[in-house]
C-alpha cells in the first residue's frame, strides 16, 4: 500500500572485499522517534531478495507469515512465523523472502543528534555497544512475547494515527530499548567506560 511508503531510500554502492555493499541512507517515516516502518500486510506474491547492505539504524523484525532468511556477515539465519530477529547497526546483511511471506520491520536510529530530546542521550549510550551483531527471539520465548507486544502497539498506532500517535510510537521504541538492555543485548556504555578507563589509567 502506498501510503505505508512514506520514506526515501538512497543506495550509495561501494566495494568491500571484493563484494558490492549498499550503504542505506534512510528517511524516517516518523521523525520524531527516528523510525522507520515497513508494515507488508499483504503476503509476498514474488520472491524478494536484497543486495548486501547496512545502515546507521538497528533493525528489528517481525515475521508475521511464512518464512525469511537473513544472510548476516557469514551466517545464515531462516525465521518462522512469530519469530524477531534484531539487527545492530552497521552490520552488514542481507535478505530473501519468499512467497507467502509477510513482515512488519523497524529501523531506528538511537542517536541524540536526530533531535534535542534528552533521553535519547541515554539511548545513544546503549545503541551500539554490544559485540551482538543479531539476536534471533523464537517465537515461543518470553522476550519474545514482550518484543511482539512493543511492535504490534507499534503498528497499531501508525496506521490509525490517531492524537499524539507519534508520542506512543517513541514510547515504545524506548521500551525496545529496555528490554534489549535489561537482557544483555545492549550495553551501557558508560559501565562499560568505568570499566576500562582505570586498566588505562
Amino acid at each position: 500500500c502506498l501510503k505505508n511508503i512514506a520514506f526515501l531510500i538512497y543506495n550509495i554502492t561501494i566495494l568491500t572485499f571484493g563484494d558490492f555493499m549498499n550503504i542505506e541512507l534512510i528517511t524516517p517515516s516518523i521523525t520524531t522517534c527516528s523510525l522507520r516502518l515497513y508494515d507488508n500486510k499483504i503476503p509476498a506474491k514474488k520472491i524478494n531478495m536484497t543486495d548486501w547492505h547496512i545502515h546507521d539504524e538497528m533493525e528489528m523484525v517481525l515475521l508475521l507469515t511464512g518464512t525469511k532468511t537473513f544472510y548476516i556477515e557469514d551466517e545464515i539465519i531462516r525465521l518462522n512465523a512469530g519469530d524477531i530477529i534484531f539487527v545492530n547497526s552497521n552490520v552488514p546483511h542481507k535478505t530473501e523472502t519468499p512467497v507467502g511471506s509477510s513482515c512488519v520491520l523497524l529501523q531506528f536510529n538511537m542517536s541524540s543528534k536526530n533531535g534535542d530530546d534528552p533521553d535519547y542521550l541515554w539511548l545513544e549510550n546503549i545503541s551500539s555497544n554490544t559485540d551482538a551483531t543479531h539476536t534471533v527471539f523464537e517465537k515461543s520465548g518470553d522476550i519474545n512475547s514482550l518484543l511482539t507486544d512493543c511492535i504490534q502497539k507499534i503498528r497499531y498506532e501508525y496506521n490509525e494515527k490517531k492524537k499524539s500517535y507519534d508520542y506512543f510510537i517513541k514510547s515504545y521504541i524506548y521500551e525496545v530499548a529496555a528490554i534489549l538492555y535489561r537482557n544483555g543485548i545492549l550495553t551501557d556504555y558508560s559501565a562499560w567506560q568505568q570499566r576500562i578507563l582505570p586498566l588505562s589509567e
